[in-house]
């Protein structure tokens, strides 16, 4: 720590929380760490003055704690409680599977009453939405609490007494509000985040041989998130997910973005996300989210009938069909770490595919092979092992999920590692027949992020992605708040 006055800085106590809070007197400061055996999240107090690391309660009291994730708490102001947020996580001993949990959602508030500094009874749950919580605090008063939720659907700040007995309500003029801070003494103002986030689907044509490409453009977008955007099979048309109707639900457009459609209408009861078209285009498996699970669903692109296909309270997800149209694979981490496992499309016990991990698999056009990777896309590396087990074979360095697509002739991807001057990121591609790569594109303005997409035409003429367009923040300011 360092005083606000400048100065030299002190080490508190060695620890890798990073999540803090400060006690109301100031003379401590709330962490969130692993205990002595390195498998529970505790929080501890550590003293300012001395550094002393102690627990805030005990291990085996709040049972929400085991295995869960903390995002965010804070202090109560006159000291009696502590709120925080969390949901389920995947399992801890893997760092990779913590990203994935977040990215899951299924976020609530957790009041802990508090005496003498110890917890001795179990949180009391004051939201039972399962949305994402981006931030929360405390009115002067200690009686409210503000909170940034997706609970309506988009995210906005949101205002619940800590009595309970009523539904939390809405702050008028918060929309796209994130992270809340109100001021203690009059006049009381509250201050957030409001933060905007525009992404689209891009296309480009994929050059011949010394040809040169043609010019990116954007070809599904709106004011919101558009993201997943996966070809069919003939090319004509997209499937994509979008939240332009205030939740993430799949879409439907012609192959130049034209004539959007709703293909599923979850409106808030779970999500939908990661398409990928069954062989003969007429079905499309998907992964849906509704915590403290993600499971696969498949819907007929007709009559927009869905039947669920997994049910673990686990996390399964980025779906894909084998060529003969029996199978889907996607992976899963109900073994305790992602692996990729197959179902039968209609229906029936999954099996596991990999041993050494798994996340997002594809399938050669033979249906002998199955190439994969292990982790979300900020981990490298593509892996081939046959359609039915067996030895697992490492194959590209570079390859990142979400960012490679399995067409008739080989393996088109985006080489994050490569060192360019400019943001530019090389299409590369990898032959099944020479086992070579070479270079076959740039695609400009691309960003590596967890939450990736990308597809490309069977014949490798098209390719399409989701690209960030707009990205703006500011701080807002509510006076006399009450």
């Amino acid at each position: 720590m360092i005083s606000p006055r400048g100065g030299s800085e002190r080490k508190l106590c060695g620890t890798g929380a990073v999540i803090t809070a400060w006690s109301p007197d100031g003379k401590f400061i709330g962490i969130l760490d692993r205990d002595e055996t390195k498998e529970l999240w505790v929080f501890f107090l550590v003293s300012v003055e001395t550094g002393r690391k102690e627990r805030l309660f005990l291990s085996t009291a709040p049972a929400v704690f085991r295995g869960d994730v903390i995002f965010f708490f804070a202090f109560a102001p006159d000291g009696r409680h502590l709120l925080f947020a969390g949901g389920p996580s995947a399992p801890q001993a893997d760092v990779g599977n913590l990203l994935n949990s977040i990215g899951a959602g299924g976020t609530d508030i957790y009041l802990l009453p508090l005496a003498g500094g110890v917890a001795k009874e179990e949180p009391r749950r004051l939201t039972n939405d399962s949305k994402e919580i981006m931030g929360l605090a405390w009115t002067p008063d200690s009686r409210e609490i503000v909170f940034s939720s997706t609970r309506g659907g988009r995210p906005s700040l949101w205002r619940v007494p800590i009595a309970g007995g009523q539904e939390p309500q809405r702050i008028p003029g918060t929309d796209a509000g994130f992270y809340p801070a109100i001021s203690k003494a009059p006049p009381i103002r509250l201050t957030y985040q409001r933060s905007y986030l525009d992404t689209n689907i891009w296309c480009m044509e994929i050059p011949k041989s010394q040809e040169i490409s043609g010019s990116p453009a954007p070809i599904i977008a709106s004011s919101t998130l558009e993201r997943d955007p996966q070809f069919s099979p003939d090319g004509t048309r997209i499937a994509f997910a979008s939240t332009r109707s205030g939740n993430s639900e799949l879409w439907l457009a012609g192959s130049d973005g034209s004539n959007p459609v709703p293909l599923t209408s979850f409106s808030g009861k779970r999500t939908a996300g990661g398409p990928s078209w069954s062989p003969d285009g007429r079905q499309i498996a998907f992964d849906s989210n509704r915590p403290p699970q993600r499971d696969i669903f498949v819907i007929d692109v007709e009559s927009r009938a869905y039947r669920q296909l997994t049910d673990e309270p686990s996390l399964q997800g980025r779906p894909s069909w084998s060529r003969d149209g029996h199978w889907i694979y996607f992976g899963s981490n109900k073994s305790g770490t992602y692996q990729i496992w197959k179902v039968p499309a209609d229906g029936g016990k999954a099996r596991q595919i990999t041993q050494g991990g798994g996340f997002e698999a594809r399938e050669t056009p033979d249906g002998k092979v199955l190439y994969y990777t292990k982790a979300r896309s900020m981990t490298p590396g593509a892996w081939s092992v046959p359609a039915d087990g067996g030895e697992e074979i490492p194959v590209i360095e570079s390859v990142r999920s979400g960012y490679w697509a399995v067409a008739d002739k080989g393996i088109y991807f985006l080489d994050f590692d490569a060192a360019l001057a400019s943001a530019a990121k090389p299409l590369r591609f990898f032959s099944f027949e020479t086992r070579k790569i070479t270079q076959v594109g740039v695609i400009e303005k691309i960003q590596l992020t967890l939450d990736a997409s990308f597809s490309v035409t069977r014949n490798g003429r098209w390719v399409i992605w989701r690209q960030l367009d707009r990205s703006e923040s500011s701080i807002m300011l509510i006076d006399n708040f009450r």
